[in-house]
């Protein structure tokens, strides 16, 4: 159904055409499920410089937190049984680079407002919990690392 092969992917059929709406794309999904089901405005405001500072973490969160999260993550706990791969020590730590970069990020805009955003959780804290929670995979480096060097991700996670 994704043409990338790849999840996300959400299906809605509309019940007056029978016709299926594909959707790809994690972001893309998550205003469109706040749109189509009238979410509160909290979370993706209509008050543009609000709603743009929203839509600045989610471009964000591509580039550097997901490629820091994930990439770890997959490197580290998953490509030797998926892929049959194992990662060199250079290509991890270009990861964890990223990933470290992004929690700094992280720990400057959550002294600066309770939520990623503002103080109220939006769309991007939704889209940021899941990288971070993802790191549980990697016990070690959420125990010793992010209460330690993260507090305000840490209490915000």
């Amino acid at each position: 159904m994704n043409p990338y092969q790849k999840i996300p992917l959400i299906a809605e059929r509309d019940t007056h055409t029978g016709e299926v709406f594909y959707l790809t794309e994690s972001h893309a999904i998550l205003r469109y499920l706040h749109a189509r089901y009238n979410c509160a405005e909290s979370w993706y405001p209509s008050e543009i410089k609000a709603r743009t500072k929203v839509d600045m973490y989610m471009d964000w969160h591509h580039t550097f937190l997901r490629q820091g999260a994930a990439g770890t993550v997959f490197r580290m706990a998953f490509a030797r049984v998926v892929t049959g791969k194992t990662h060199s020590k250079e290509e991890i730590k270009f990861h964890l680079t990223y990933l470290r970069r992004s929690l700094t990020m992280m720990e400057r805009w959550l002294t600066e407002t309770q939520f990623l955003c503002g103080d109220k959780p939006t769309l991007a804290d939704i889209s940021a919990v899941c990288e971070i929670e993802q790191l549980h995979y990697l016990a070690d480096y959420m125990d010793k690392h992010i209460p330690e060097k993260y507090p305000k991700v840490h209490l915000w996670h």
